[in-house]
């Protein structure tokens, strides 16, 4: 996920984020889908497995950033296209083939009003250390 012109940038008042870390991680993910200029891209590898993106969303929001990382990536995204963050269009995803390469699947937005009311995706505030 993730657009190569522009750094997430790291808070000023510590170490760059590890996306090893899952607070690191979740907080890089939710400065991304909180910015509606980021095109994201989401492998979907493994999920057909458990379901579809509302499933993905409903464990995400239930388990939140401790559990599976792209459930906890695609319950932000639910919530920042319900609350008019971002456009769905603005997220594109992606399925492994047989070869192992990945192939761009369009996906009509579900109806995401049966998730409930959802709260916007806080991006948070950091700083950009230009030297880091």
């Amino acid at each position: 996920m993730g657009r190569s012109t522009r750094g997430l940038g790291f808070p000023r008042t510590s170490s760059p984020p590890s996306p090893s870390r899952a607070q690191d991680f979740a907080s890089l993910a939710r400065k991304a889908i909180a910015d509606p200029n980021v095109e994201l891209h989401v492998d979907m590898t493994g999920l057909e497995r458990f379901g579809d993106f509302m499933d993905a969303a409903k464990r995400g929001l239930l388990a939140g950033e401790a559990d599976h990382s792209t459930d906890y990536e695609i319950s932000l995204i639910a919530r920042a296209v319900v609350n008019g963050q971002r456009a769905w269009s603005s997220a594109k995803f992606y399925y492994p083939r047989s070869d192992g390469t990945m192939q761009f699947k369009p996906m009509d937005m579900p109806d995401l009003s049966k998730l409930g009311k959802l709260k916007p995706v806080d991006g948070g505030k950091f700083g950009y250390c230009h030297h880091c």
